[in-house]
């Protein structure tokens, strides 16, 4: 780790700032692999208004880097909305994803988001 990612991550850990958050939006998705972790579909996620919180939240807590993980985050009908409002608070994303969902206009409004990555 370079002496700079080094420092940063000590005086997040010194001040009780969640450097780097995984958000998990939902257990729903559209493949069944074998090797996956993540439970079956229990039916119960957050809403749009509790995930905004929850955003809202790390971002007054000074976190910088925030992945969004499912399931499958675009079985989320309002993943754009989601995705807008955590770009519009600062956040460094990065997207996990198995990628069959994403076609040209999701390929536009993920490259409208800025992430820093998308993981499929």
């Amino acid at each position: 780790m370079s002496g700079l990612a080094e420092r940063l991550e000590s005086l997040a850990l010194a001040n009780h700032v969640p450097l780097s958050v995984h958000f998990e939006l939902t257990h729903r998705c559209n493949l069944r692999c074998f090797h996956c972790c993540t439970p079956r579909d229990d039916g119960d996620e957050l809403s749009f208004e509790e995930v905004l919180s929850v955003l809202e939240q790390l971002a007054e807590a000074g976190c910088l880097f925030l992945t969004l993980t499912g399931g499958e985050i675009f079985l989320r009908d309002d993943l754009f909305e989601v995705l807008g409002a955590a770009s519009r608070m600062g956040f460094a994303l990065t997207l996990f994803t198995n990628g069959t969902l994403i076609g040209p206009e999701a390929a536009d409004e993920i490259e409208r988001s800025l992430p820093l990555r998308v993981d499929i």
